[in-house]
């Protein structure tokens, strides 16, 4: 049987918020220079043509450092699948994936842990959040349950860990992007108030599947819109300032299910193809 542990149990222990450096991601990739750059917008939105599948190849979910993605394959009628791919650099495309064993019944909706060393999911088995060990070349152990933010799911974490976005769902039918913070590691996680225009309804159900961009400060998420989704950002000038108000990202057209690289270069993104959706990735270049 699988033990639950608390999510702030599996990193070093740490106190309040810490800032992110961007040096130490930019640096360890040869690109000291960048970590101070000004970002300019996204582009070239690729399909990444070795993960498409006649399925719905969706929740993508990059590492940090922009080489591996996880993402969900949806089988009809209702399968789910864990696939992982791998790139040999951050220009190249993705390798044909394989499945991710070992990790349960119907695994989705991953996520990396903000260091690379852990891969977050749910089943839809028993619908609740569980953990993996990352050992290298799409290969996980050590499975375990885990408690994260209430209803969270499709989570990001800063680098801290003392931060959370998330999927909330009001009803099956509806959902919100969930925002939660906790003075340090093993405290209580406390509901932070978005600002007006996030999680705004008008004509649509769904705003979710959050990814962030922390060296920037920026938080990206999915607006369910008619007939398709798109991606929308807020933010801030500092951890602790607040959000701004929301800007559709238009420079990705209609896509869905953002999540961005550490060095904050690369963004992995659904995108609806003639089967379903598929997996794709947009970069951007320093000013």
């Amino acid at each position: 049987m699988m033990s639950v542990v608390r999510l702030g149990l599996l990193v070093l222990v740490g106190c309040g918020r810490v800032a992110f450096d961007e040096r130490a991601v930019d640096g360890a990739m040869g690109d000291g220079a960048a970590a101070t750059c000004e970002r300019g917008p996204w582009k070239d939105v690729t399909r990444q043509l070795a993960l498409v599948t006649p399925n719905n190849d969706w929740e993508p979910a990059i590492s940090p450092d922009g080489l591996e993605v996880v993402y969900g394959l949806s089988l009809p009628p209702t399968s789910s699948r864990l696939m992982f791919s791998v790139r040999g650099s951050r220009t190249a495309t993705f390798d044909p994936p394989v499945e991710i064993v070992g990790l349960g019944n119907q695994p989705y909706a991953p996520s990396w842990s903000p260091d690379g060393t852990k891969l977050y999911y749910r089943t839809l088995d028993d619908d609740v959040s569980h953990v993996a060990r990352y050992l290298g070349g799409g290969q996980f152990s050590d499975v375990q349950l885990i408690e994260v933010a209430p209803a969270c799911q499709n989570f990001v974490l800063t680098r801290d860990e003392n931060e959370i976005f998330c999927t909330t769902y009001v009803a099956t039918t509806e959902a919100r992007v969930g925002w939660f913070e906790r003075a340090g590691l093993g405290a209580p996680w406390i509901a932070q108030v978005l600002p007006a225009g996030v999680n705004e309804m008008a004509g649509n159900t769904f705003n979710g599947w959050p990814g962030f961009d922390e060296g920037r400060q920026d938080l990206y998420w999915e607006r369910h819109e008619d007939p398709d989704s798109a991606i929308y950002v807020v933010h801030r000038e500092s951890a602790d300032a607040p959000f701004g108000a929301p800007r559709k990202v238009t420079e990705l057209g209609a896509a869905a299910d953002p999540d961005v690289s550490a060095d904050g270069f690369t963004m992995v993104l659904s995108v609806s193809g003639p089967d379903g959706y598929d997996v794709a990735t947009a970069t951007r270049d320093c000013l």
